[in-house]
């Protein structure tokens, strides 16, 4: 009977708590949430390395050089693991190129390119 009354104490309480911190419109944190992309630094480590894996994944499936320029935005998804949607652009030849990728990063740290297209400008 105890166990019951904490758990609808807490249900009644949780709510009203969560509610408050986002009414105090504190952006200071932006927390990735489960389902939506959120924006990245992207100087952020797991941005870099994500980006480096998305240009070295390319460049084997092309079987071509290309190299990382800059990073010009970043996003994260939280999954079971996390996606980064990155723009960036890649020099490919003579030609610089800017780049959407979308990398999945899994539970166990292993990166996968999922989508790489050039943005027209």
């Amino acid at each position: 009977m105890i166990k019951l009354r904490l758990v609808v104490l807490l249900a009644a309480i949780v709510p009203s708590v969560i509610g408050a911190s986002s009414a105090l419109g504190d952006d200071s944190q932006t927390m990735p949430l489960a389902g939506g992309y959120s924006k990245a630094p992207i100087t952020e480590p797991d941005v870099v390395l994500a980006t480096q894996r998305a240009v070295q994944a390319q460049r084997r499936r092309q079987s071509a050089t290309i190299v990382l320029v800059v990073i010009e935005s970043a996003e994260k998804q939280v999954v079971a693991g996390m996606n980064y949607r990155l723009n960036f652009k890649v020099k490919s030849g003579n030609e610089i190129q800017r780049i959407q990728a979308v990398v999945y990063r899994d539970l166990q740290d292993k990166y996968s390119l999922s989508s790489w297209e050039k943005i027209t400008p």
